[in-house]
C-alpha cells in the first residue's frame, strides 16, 4: 500500500523535499483529479491536483508559506 501511495504522490505530484516541500504537476490526461493529505512540520496540508493546477489548503494559523511558480508549488516555513 505504501509503495502505491509513493508512486502516485512522487510520480504524479512530483513531490520531493528541497528546503521545504516542492511539487510539480505531472498528472496524466487520463486522471482528472488527485486529492491527498501530507503532514509537514506537524501541520496537515490538503493537496488537490487537477489538470490545470495544484491547490494546497493550509491550516488557518499556519507557520508555513505557499508559493507557486507555473506548475510548481513550494511549501516552506515562514
Amino acid at each position: 500500500m505504501g509503495g502505491s501511495w509513493l508512486s502516485l504522490i512522487c510520480g504524479f505530484a512530483g513531490l520531493y523535499y528541497d528546503k521545504g516541500i516542492r511539487m510539480t504537476n505531472f498528472l496524466p490526461v487520463a486522471i482528472s483529479e488527485l486529492v491527498f493529505q501530507i503532514k509537514y512540520l506537524n501541520e496537515v496540508i490538503q493537496v488537490i491536483l487537477t489538470q490545470e493546477e495544484i491547490y494546497c489548503e493550509l491550516q488557518l494559523f499556519t507557520k508555513l508559506i505557499f508559493e507557486q511558480n507555473g506548475k510548481t508549488v513550494y511549501i516552506k516555513r515562514r
